[in-house]
């Protein structure tokens, strides 16, 4: 849940996210039909009447023919009327997903896009008053050789599969447009959430590292009161990571029922920016200072398919592994076989500290 972002601009971003989702609809609804009741685009002019967004989108969003639906880079004289949403559209994705903690951070981070790199390199924050000063008239100015660090956001992933019944795309078109919506939000931002927050190390293209690795652990306020021993781990968290926040707000990120309790106490808070995350285990409280964050987005790229053979697992393999003997995977399911459509969602993002003052945390015991 968001709680400082403006409703009229949250509109905005889920006009933003609404284009991909009725571009993903009008794909599966084709893909259900077989093709009879017409292409991609002719569903999204039949459903969506006057919708020139989805209209430009699904036709420029024509699946390759192994299903793939790729958001790529379309005429500018073709979409002059919708430029803005077409262009911001990866990242109303995820400010959409701020229905968990990791999204509203990353939206309020320093965020750069990947195009067509495999590699962003960015700046490490080196915030010092004394690489500038005052210059008398007619005198030379000081001049500092920064050395920086640079930092690399190499392109990772995140994948979720959605398998879905001809049933289950019965109905009105906003009935199946909100159950494609639900597939994005749950999945991607539930595990955007878990990896951001979390102390796991980076692995080689895989994965960042979370926010919190190698960063140990403050002592937690040993106060009585529960109330002054709140306000004390509040005061020490974001304390430590202040220095690099300078005056951008302080996200407090901490598990829901200790972000219920803070929300509570608002107005004797540092920050408005309080966020609650399943993710985090009971009592786990974290300070972010975004500005010392940076976060790079690339396409959003979704496969529709109705004829593969897929592995049924959270935990997948290949179909079949040669060996001694064979492994096979299973469960597996047949798309043409039973009737469904899977859709496969990728989003390309990644992210890491410019400082490493930029999260501190600790596990409260007394509130």
């Amino acid at each position: 849940m968001s709680y400082l972002v403006p409703e009229d601009v949250n509109i905005e971003r889920r006009a933003g996210f609404a284009m991909l989702t009725r571009t993903l609809t009008a794909h599966a609804l084709s893909k259900i039909h077989k093709g009879d009741q017409g292409t991609p685009d002719d569903f999204a002019r039949r459903i969506w009447k006057g919708d020139r967004a989805v209209e430009l989108l699904t036709r420029n969003a024509e699946p390759t023919p192994n299903g793939r639906i790729i958001k790529a880079a379309v005429e500018v004289t073709s979409t002059s009327n919708t430029p803005d949403l077409l262009q911001t559209m990866v990242a109303d994705l995820i400010v959409l997903l701020g229905q968990v903690a990791g999204a509203e951070v990353l939206a309020r981070t320093l965020r750069f896009a990947f195009d067509r790199s495999a590699v962003v390199s960015v700046p490490a924050l080196l915030a010092d008053a004394g690489y500038a000063s005052f210059v008398r008239e007619g005198e030379p100015a000081p001049i500092y050789m920064l050395q920086l660090t640079g930092l690399l956001l190499e392109l990772e992933k995140i994948m979720t599969g959605t398998a879905l019944t001809r049933e289950m795309l019965k109905g009105s078109p906003a009935d199946v447009q909100l159950k494609i919506e639900d597939a994005l939000l749950q999945c991607l931002a539930l595990a955007l959430d878990a990896a951001l927050f979390g102390t796991d190390a980076a692995v080689p293209d895989l994965r960042p590292a979370g926010l919190r690795h190698n960063i140990a652990a403050l002592p937690a306020s040993a106060v009585a009161d529960p109330v002054a021993a709140m306000l004390a781990d509040v005061t020490g968290v974001a304390g430590a990571v202040a220095p690099v926040a300078g005056n951008a707000p302080i996200a407090l990120v901490a598990d829901p029922v200790h972000a219920t309790r803070l929300r509570g106490r608002r107005s004797d808070l540092p920050t408005d920016v309080v966020l609650g995350s399943s993710s985090l285990a009971p009592g786990v409280l974290i300070a972010i200072a975004p500005n010392a964050v940076a976060s790079a987005m690339g396409d959003v790229i979704v496969e529709v398919s109705d004829q593969a053979a897929i592995h049924m697992s959270t935990t997948p393999s290949d179909i079949g592994t040669a060996g001694t003997p064979p492994v096979v995977a299973a469960p597996t399911l047949s798309l043409w076989q039973t009737d469904c459509v899977c859709l496969l969602p990728r989003l390309d993002i990644s992210w890491q500290r410019r400082d490493p003052r930029a999260v501190a945390w600790l596990v409260p015991t007394n509130w």
